[in-house]
This record gives C-alpha cells, structure tokens and sequence, in this order.
C-alpha cells in the first residue's frame, strides 16, 4: 500500500512454548504523530522472503479489524498496517459507514494464528495478541465511495502501543526515504 503525502498534510523467543511477557523496544519509537524511519520501522525480512510459509514475526505491523454486529458478534472483516505508536492505515471503505451493518469495535496487533490464543510456530511463540479500542476514525476527505477515489483512511487507537518483536510500525514510502521502481523489481504483498 502506498500514501501519497502532498505538502507535509496529510523475539524471537526460546524454543519454549511458552510466551514472554511483552518487552518495550527502544530507540526512534514514532512518539504521538511522527512516522519511524529504519531502522525502528518495516523489519528486514530479506531473509525470509523465499521460504513457502510466512515466518511468525515476519509482517509485525499487520492489524486486523474487528466489528460487531447489532446481537454482539466479533468478526475481523478488514486489514491494516500500524505506521506509529497511536495509528493504523487502512482503507476508507472499511471505517466509513457500518460495514455490513457491523461497527468498528477494536484493532488487534501482533496476531499470526487466529485459531490459537498463543501463536507459536516451529518452536517460537509470541505474546498474545494485543486488543485495542478505536479513539477516532479519520477518513480522506476526498474519499468517493462510488468510484474508490482516495480510499484510505486513520484509525486513532485509544492507547499508545508499546512496540515488542512481534509489534511493530511498517515504513513508509516517505519523500527523503522512497526508492523509485524501476521495473523487474520483486515486491511482497501481505
């Protein structure tokens, strides 16, 4: 996923089973609106881009969208990416409007296996996953449901994240730091 910024506006663990308490990272942590440069931000995975299956840390900034419907149920229906201590990116089609009748309730981080409490993979488990409460939800203000012009839009968490292994802001293309591609370069989707 790409943003377009117009004039600045806009653990592994032991082989053991068993998880750790989450551990504070230190260093450039994106304070309150600042976006993190690397190295705090889109963990190297050059390594492990060829494997067959996603390693367990691997895409540490992934957040999952959960909303309930009128009777109470949970289901996650969309995706996102953490860029700082209180943001998630995602697309303004998943927060404007009830998404099939269904409010944006929380935003999970640090999930891999949403059919385990505790993720764990060929002898690495994580903490358990991280449930946060929404603040406020700010879409483009040019986003057109009709043609899909400007889908994209803030999710505000309701509390600072503490970045752990398995928690952590993606970087952004921004200006200073974006590569242009050329062609024939090979590029990961998650």
């Amino acid at each position: 996923m790409y943003l377009y910024i117009k004039d600045n506006k806009y653990k592994r663990h032991s082989e053991t089973r068993t998880p750790t308490a989450r551990t504070e990272l230190t260093g450039n942590q994106a304070q309150g609106n600042v976006l993190p440069e690397p190295p705090f931000c889109g963990r190297n995975n050059e390594d492990k881009i060829l494997t067959p299956t996603t390693p367990i840390d691997q895409y540490t900034w992934m957040a999952l969208l959960s909303y309930t419907s009128e009777n109470g149920e949970e289901e996650f229906l969309c995706g996102g990416n953490l860029i700082n201590r209180r943001y998630v990116l995602t697309v303004a089609h998943c927060v404007i409007n009830n998404l099939r009748d269904k409010k944006l309730s929380k935003i999970r981080l640090g999930e891999y296996n949403l059919g385990e409490e505790i993720d764990c993979k060929n002898g690495e488990c994580n903490e358990k996953p991280l449930d946060l409460n929404v603040e406020a939800i700010i879409a483009h203000p040019d986003y057109s449901p009709r043609s899909g012009h400007n889908d994209i839009a803030l999710i505000r968490l309701a509390a600072n994240v503490n970045f752990t292994d398995s928690i952590q802001p993606i970087c952004l293309p921004l200006p200073e730091t974006r590569v242009n591609l050329t062609g024939g370069e090979i590029l990961t989707v998650a």
